[in-house]
This record gives structure tokens, sequence and C-alpha cells, in this order.
């Protein structure tokens, strides 16, 4: 449980060591960003299953000489690891993210539209259209939750589950088997309060592991 917003993430080679090191992508997952007809910044846990793909070098770069459109779809569920951040906030954290190599690069071409569904979904902060637009970024407000999936939302609010078995259930009851989990790991800035979460593995993940640090906010 993260009681308290994160600071930053970055790799490491163990969490005993949380030495910031660097990270490239391979030629491989370039070409394969590079050849995508849609990129998409996905619902899930923000940094380490978000950001944390995103802060490779190279990434950037591939998403920018990608004419296709790009698209960010928020959380329509509490994120403990988006703890006091609004929608302006994430989105200036996926694109500094994208832009930490080539700081140049145009808004438009890393992010073109966030989708988002006001009527059904109870974000946790207002959403600042004006900002967004300043950003170069449109907004597709439709819906997006249905009576199944809000099933879903309303376990995860009970404030008993861990949103990963939640979705682990959900899906299980769907494809009728286990999901293969991979663990991450985070700490505070005093290396205390280690937490361990599961996460689905992904299938083409630019990461197969990281470490992520979650400072506290002074």
């Amino acid at each position: 449980q993260i009681s308290c917003p994160i600071k930053r993430i970055f790799l490491s080679n163990t969490l005993h060591d949380p030495t910031p090191i660097p990270a490239q992508i391979s030629m491989d997952t370039r070409h394969l960003i590079c050849q995508a007809d849609l990129i998409c910044y996905p619902m899930g846990s923000f940094y380490t299953s978000v950001v944390a793909n995103l802060i490779p070098s190279g990434v950037g770069e591939a998403v920018a000489d990608n004419p296709c459109t790009k698209v960010y779809i928020p959380n329509t569920f509490p994120d403990p690891e988006q703890t006091g951040m609004d929608l302006v906030q994430a989105v200036e954290i996926i694109l500094g993210s994208l832009k930490k190599d080539k700081p140049g690069i145009a808004n438009d071409q890393l992010l073109n539209y966030i989708v988002l569904d006001t009527q059904n979904v109870h974000y946790p902060a207002p959403v600042d259209r004006g900002r967004i637009h300043e950003l170069g970024i449109d907004i597709i407000d439709t819906k997006l939750v249905t009576r199944d999936t809000a099933q879903v939302v309303r376990a995860f609010d009970d404030g008993q589950s861990r949103l990963s078995d939640v979705l682990f259930a959900h899906w299980s009851s769907h494809i009728g088997r286990d999901i293969p989990q991979v663990v991450v790991q985070a700490a505070d800035h005093d290396g205390n309060e280690m937490r361990h979460r599961g996460d689905p593995i992904r299938p083409g993940s630019l990461l197969t592991s990281a470490s992520a640090l979650g400072n506290r906010q002074r």
C-alpha cells in the first residue's frame, strides 16, 4: 500500500542497490514501435506498468518517428501509484518520460488523444480540459465502463482488495486459467516498506524486470 505520492521512478540492477542505471531498447523493439498501427498508453499501475516501459533510452524517439495515432486511456479505477496526481500531471509525466533523451520532440508526436468516460467514471480529480488542449491533445469522451466491468471497479473500491487480485480473478474467469505473474518491487527513500506485487505477464513488454523506488514527497 502506498500512502504518499511517488516522487520518481528509475531502473536499477537490484532493489538492494538502488543506483539508477541506463537502459537502451534493442533494434528489434525500436522496429516494433516504429511499425505499430496504433500506440496506446493503457490502463494499469501508472509507474510500474506504464511509465517503466517508457523510460529506457530510445523509446521516445521511436514513438515520435512513428506517424501513427497515439492514445492514452487513464485508469477508470483508483490507482495507489497515482496518489495525489491529476490527469494533467499524469500526461506531463508520460510526455516527460518520453522526452528525456530529446526534449525538443513535439507533444503531438507522442500523444494525440486521451480517452475518458466522464459519465460513468469518477476520476480522482476534475479534468482540466483547457490545460489538456494547451498541450495539443484532444479528449475523446465516450462510454468505457459497462455493467460487467463496473463489477470489477466496485470490487476494487471496497478497500479490501488489491487491484491486481481483482483483475486476475476477473480475467481468469473469462479465460478459464490462472494468469502468470511477474514480481515488481518498490521501497521508500530509506529502503523500508518493501512491497511485492504481481502483474500479468505482458507479451512484447519492453522490459523484463524493473525496480522502482517510491520516494516520499518533501
